[in-house]
């Protein structure tokens, strides 16, 4: 799954924070022959259960607070996602 940030922080800044959390993804400038895709990133989860997922989406969207200027919402456990 593709993902764009809206903040101003690169995705690999983000995974460099994801990554502290036990979060991986690989970000999007790889894909690209330019850098203009600083904040684009792709999420792999084929080889996961649902549980753990939710777990990425809530320890990844901790990540983006850390480095936000914007207070994010609680993420909400029971929300299922989308395959």
């Amino acid at each position: 799954m593709w993902c764009k940030i809206n903040e101003r922080f690169s995705s690999t800044k983000l995974l460099q924070e994801a990554l502290k959390v036990g979060v991986s993804f690989i970000p999007g400038e790889g894909f690209y022959s330019t850098s203009e895709n600083k904040q684009e990133l792709r999420l792999c989860f084929s080889q996961h259960n649902q549980e753990t997922i939710i777990e990425g989406i809530c320890r990844l969207e901790k990540s983006v607070g850390r480095l936000s200027k914007f207070k994010l919402s609680n993420p909400k456990r029971n929300v299922k996602p989308i395959i």
